[in-house]
């Protein structure tokens, strides 16, 4: 409103400034997808491709550690920590306890879930998890290694994103 009042007087003044301001919009649209595909491409180059679609790679058993990655942190270790270690943080534990709600699961790795190294998972993922494993309690006391962005809530907390995230340092346990 406040560009038209400028342009009121002149026929042409309307439609230059809508074109000007859709324009600005477009540009600023392409720079945050060319920063969102960085990112993608910088996570797939770490972890593969991030499609929860590649059934046949979920879930994985885990491949060795690179010898220049830092030893992964213990899950027990990270119990009632109240500030997290690192930003990204690779965890490898025994899981204790899966709650299984309608829109989240929580993967436990301790006996108090308020303190506790805990995984969440929803939507999308939650889905193919669902479908995958109708039953997951055969995840209770097999050992996993997981990776992600760390945050605190209710302990040290990671949410699974895409499938390799969390892999299966034994064998895989069964899946439909």
């Amino acid at each position: 409103m406040f560009a038209f009042s400028f342009t009121a007087f002149h026929p042409l003044g309307f439609v230059t400034t809508t074109l000007a301001f859709c324009s600005g919009l477009w540009l600023a649209a392409a720079a945050q997808a060319q920063t969102g595909s960085e990112l993608r491409s910088a996570l797939e180059a770490q972890f593969g491709p991030l499609a929860w679609q590649d059934e046949h790679r979920f879930p994985s058993q885990c491949d060795p550690l690179p010898a220049n990655n830092p030893a992964p942190l213990d899950a027990a270790a990270l119990e009632g920590l109240e500030a997290v270690p690192t930003a990204f943080v690779i965890v490898e534990g025994t899981v204790e306890a899966l709650f299984q709600g309608r829109q989240r699961w929580f993967i436990n790795f301790g006996g108090d879930y308020r303190s506790d190294f805990t995984v969440s998972l929803q939507g999308k993922p939650l889905t193919m998890v669902r479908r995958l494993w109708p039953s997951p309690e055969n995840w209770t006391g097999q050992r996993v290694r997981v990776r992600g962005f760390a945050d605190i809530w209710n302990g040290v907390f990671v949410e699974w994103d895409f499938p390799e995230q969390l892999c299966f340092i034994g064998p895989v346990p069964y899946k439909r």
